[in-house]
């Protein structure tokens, strides 16, 4: 796959140091879940945060989430690009540090 976008170095960086940071637990199809949240009347003060890869960008302050909480608004990278990073973060294959290391060196 030929990559044309680049990230800007700075944000590069943080994202990628965040994603090898250990701070962040990877999780699925959402940018950030908390386990049991969508149940309704539901609320776990111990459960910890999970987030995708994009999420982890939102979290930082490198993206924003479209309202929808899937993707980070499409200003932050082209939405193809970010379908290809959230399927290598869901499909279960990817850790965060793998992804990072795809991030190092395509963006």
């Amino acid at each position: 796959m030929t990559i044309e976008f680049k990230l800007p170095k700075a944000k590069k960086t943080k994202w990628v140091k965040a994603l090898r940071s250990g701070k962040y637990t990877q999780g699925k199809k959402k940018l950030k879940r908390v386990m049991g949240s969508d149940i309704p009347g539901f609320y776990n003060k111990l459960a910890k945060p999970e987030f995708c890869c994009l999420g982890v960008a939102c979290d930082i302050g490198i993206a924003k989430p479209k309202s929808d909480g899937y993707y980070a608004q499409e200003t932050f990278m082209p939405g193809d690009l970010q379908q290809t990073l959230a399927n290598m973060n869901d499909s279960g294959k990817w850790s965060f540090k793998s992804i990072a290391k795809w991030i190092e060196e395509n963006l």
